[in-house]
């Protein structure tokens, strides 16, 4: 424990540049050709969320954009895989898939039902 340190191994310098020079995988080759998505707009709106068995949930939309929002709650509530989103005033009546929920908060993406 005290006194002389061990010996370490140490890594050869041309396997660190053999790894250093291999290609990323093909799984990051397609990353550039991803779409970005529309900037969303902070807003903070009541309202509520009915799920799949009719129990409306009292929520508050955080931010949106065309193609989803996020949302938070004010009690702990498991969502399920898709609820219909109610906001009067902006007006938006839309069913939306849950996509994350994560302590009190989840992301939803707008289904196009027409």
């Amino acid at each position: 424990m005290f006194g002389r340190s061990k010996s370490q191994s140490t890594i050869p310098l041309d396997r660190i540049r053999a790894i250093a020079e291999q290609s990323p995988p093909n799984a990051y080759s397609d990353y550039g050709s991803l779409k970005k998505r529309e900037p969303r707009m902070t807003v903070y709106k009541p309202a509520y969320v009915m799920l799949s068995y009719g129990e409306k949930v009292p929520v508050v939309v955080k931010n949106m954009n065309s193609t989803g929002l996020r949302i938070e709650f004010f009690q702990n509530t498991t969502l399920g895989e898709r609820v219909q989103i109610v906001e009067p005033s902006i007006p938006l009546r839309a069913w939306a898939e849950v996509v994350w929920e994560r302590n009190g908060a989840s992301g939803l993406r707008l289904i196009d039902t027409g």
